[in-house]
């Protein structure tokens, strides 16, 4: 939580518009102590799913 403001920071520069909803959540270390972790969703109209793109 020590680096939210500056993760915060960068990702509006991504998403300057309208931010996604997101999840910000404090734990003591993430796996191979990386620094941070990212959860993401999108909406899409288009008729191609992501199930026919693995296939």
């Amino acid at each position: 939580m020590d680096a939210y403001e500056d993760v915060n920071d960068t990702y509006e520069q991504f998403f300057a518009k309208t931010c996604p909803a997101r999840t910000t959540v404090g734990i003591c270390e993430l796996l191979g102590g990386a620094a941070v972790t990212v959860e993401g969703y999108s909406y899409s109209t288009c008729s191609v799913t992501m199930t026919h793109l693995l296939r």
